[in-house]
């Protein structure tokens, strides 16, 4: 309900993306191999990261602080 009412009554306030059945759930953040503790960056958490932080950048304009 909330992706339709954004979409539908906010198009310009975010682009939103659903992510089906992402690997690692909700938790997108420092997954790691526990054999070699490097991290694991998979596409979906790639692009939820970039989409976040592209968000943030246009819409607290760090550079003007």
């Amino acid at each position: 309900m909330m992706v339709n009412a954004l979409k539908v009554k906010q198009p310009r306030l975010a682009n939103v993306v659903v992510y089906d059945k992402p690997e690692g759930g909700h938790f997108f953040n420092r997954q790691v191999n526990l054999q070699t503790l490097v991290r694991k960056d998979t596409p979906d958490q790639i692009d939820s990261w970039s989409r976040t932080w592209k968000f943030l950048n246009s819409n607290l304009k760090p550079s003007q602080n």
